[in-house]
């Protein structure tokens, strides 16, 4: 079934933000490379990701932000403790990047303004913070982002972020009224997409080279990967 057709007959648009809106999927190195930048040590952000990515992956994207940083701090004789000063530090770092450096695919803006146009609710549903998205929302990159954007779902509202289906499940008791057959979740990550099938929702995969473009997904249930795009600019 064409994309198009599957749209039709959902009432609800869910997105995830991180690379499925945007062009960037983890954001994590320019926030340290920004944070770095604000106490005037420059380095490459090639260097910065060699780092962040060396660390163990069942860290969280937090620890490994601050052992990153921390560690850099060191190699160029500065000591960076998490401290609650530097807990802002790294705030406003990542506040900066979600504002002016992290950019949206081609034609995401407009092809949510398209859906919104039918009459659909659309809802980013996102393991980004509040704070953050706040930010980003100041980009102006999605315009008219309060008239467009129905509801955003953070990190906040939940206790589990994706892989954990909780945050879906929360959007969806969000809308007593729109059945979970009229749903449908854009979603380009492993972790997002088993969540939202989890979730018992159907998903679109927008390709982002996070996961291998012949990888099954299998839900708890009925749900299932119902399409696949390249980028949003095949939809308008």
């Amino acid at each position: 079934m064409e994309i198009g057709d599957i749209l039709k007959n959902k009432k609800l648009v869910l997105f995830d933000f991180d690379g499925t809106l945007t062009e960037t999927a983890h954001p994590h190195p320019q926030i340290i490379k920004k944070l770095l930048k604000n106490f005037r040590i420059e380095i490459s952000l090639s260097e910065v990701k060699r780092e962040f990515e060396r660390l163990p992956a069942e860290m969280s994207d937090l620890e490994k932000i601050y052992v990153t940083a921390r560690e850099i701090f060191a190699k160029n004789g500065l000591k960076f403790d998490l401290t609650e000063t530097n807990k802002e530090e790294i705030w406003k770092a990542a506040e900066d990047v979600y504002c002016e450096e992290l950019n949206l695919r081609k034609n995401a803006s407009e092809f949510i303004a398209k859906l919104r146009a039918t009459g659909k609710t659309i809802t980013i549903v996102t393991n980004s913070f509040d704070r953050l998205m706040q930010a980003f929302k100041h980009s102006d990159q999605i315009k008219n982002f309060d008239k467009v954007i129905n509801h955003v779902v953070t990190r906040n509202d939940v206790k589990n972020p994706k892989p954990n289906p909780e945050i879906y499940q929360h959007t969806v008791g969000c809308y007593k009224d729109i059945l979970r057959n009229e749903i449908i979740v854009f979603e380009d990550s492993t972790e997002g997409i088993r969540a939202a099938l989890d979730a018992g929702l159907d998903v679109i995969q927008v390709e982002s080279g996070e996961i291998e473009n012949d990888k099954v997904f299998a839900g708890t249930g009925r749900a299932k990967v119902v399409g696949k795009i390249k980028g949003f600019d095949e939809l308008i």
